[in-house]
């Protein structure tokens, strides 16, 4: 059906509601409806005024718009919850390296959606830095991977911190925090050397723990313990998972598998990510025009 829209006396809008008013009552036999009724939805779509472009707000208004993915039925932070099931049943459970890897980045592609500047370098800082750090703790004899690719380690493993940096930031956003002096960035890098330069449990405990007490001693805001509480959670699903499954495992033998230290490696990194690293990170947005606030 195509109306004549150039009439000034009705206008296209009118048209278009009649032509599809009456197109719908002659395709509706014996009550069947073919699609929704269009008289209720020839509006033209909203535009943001300011800011960047924006891609869901130029959704296309088509008879079939009201059908939804499964990942657009889910609400963002539940989409985001789950990543953590779907990223550990795929380690566990998917055979060969270079599969999980492909599943892993599909996953994380389709639940993240849009990536901003911060975020992607706090993905991509965190890749690096894990990289090296797990390099070094592999020569150290820390821990081992069962089936390693590259540096001792399996290909998704070079991945998988952003992936957990990022999963926390979303899923607990807050606003940044003022940036760190210099004490703060000196408790960070002993807390780093004592995963290198420290093979003995015990003692690797403690000194990360205490790097650790200070730097929380020294700035402790509700948001960054939040994360360095939810990543020790963390840190304790992906630690049995990856043990339990026979990914990794621990030299010393420790009860249950996995070491006592685990808890001061992952509440460290996410306070650490959170207080020091995160300030610097979201600067790169405010040329999109869209840099968190600071935190007086």
């Amino acid at each position: 059906v195509v109306p004549r829209c150039l009439d000034r006396a009705v206008g296209p809008q009118q048209h278009l509601r009649t032509a599809f008013r009456q197109e719908s009552a002659r395709l509706n036999v014996g009550g069947l409806r073919c699609w929704p009724p269009f008289d209720q939805r020839i509006r033209p779509p909203r535009v943001a005024q300011s800011g960047p472009l924006n891609p869901t707000v130029f959704a296309l208004r088509t008879p079939f718009r009201h059908l939804r993915t499964p990942f657009q039925s889910v609400s963002p932070r539940l989409r985001i919850a789950l990543q953590v099931p779907a990223t550990l049943a795929v380690v566990a459970w998917v055979p060969g390296n270079v599969a999980k890897l492909v599943l892993l980045v599909a996953l994380w592609a389709l639940t993240f959606g849009r990536v901003r500047r911060s975020e992607a370098a706090l993905f991509l800082g965190a890749c690096v830095l894990f990289t090296g750090m797990n390099a070094m703790a592999l020569r150290q004899g820390i821990f081992r991977f069962s089936e390693p690719d590259v540096l001792g380690m399996p290909l998704y493993e070079l991945g998988m911190w952003g992936f957990y940096l990022l999963h926390t930031r979303r899923l607990w956003p807050a606003p940044a925090a003022a940036l760190p002096g210099w004490i703060l960035w000196l408790t960070m890098a002993c807390f780093a050397l004592s995963f290198v330069a420290i093979t003995d449990s015990l003692w690797l405990l403690v000194a990360s723990g205490l790097a650790l007490a200070s730097a929380v001693a020294l700035s402790h805001r509700g948001p960054d313990l939040v994360h360095a509480a939810y990543m020790v959670v963390l840190g304790l699903l992906v630690e049995a998972t990856g043990v339990a499954s026979g990914q990794w495992s621990y030299p010393s033998n420790p009860p249950l598998g996995v070491p006592l230290w685990f808890m001061t490696l992952w509440g460290g990194v996410g306070y650490f990510a959170s207080r020091v690293a995160w300030p610097w990170f979201v600067r790169l947005d405010t040329a999109d025009n869209k840099a968190e606030p600071h935190a007086r």
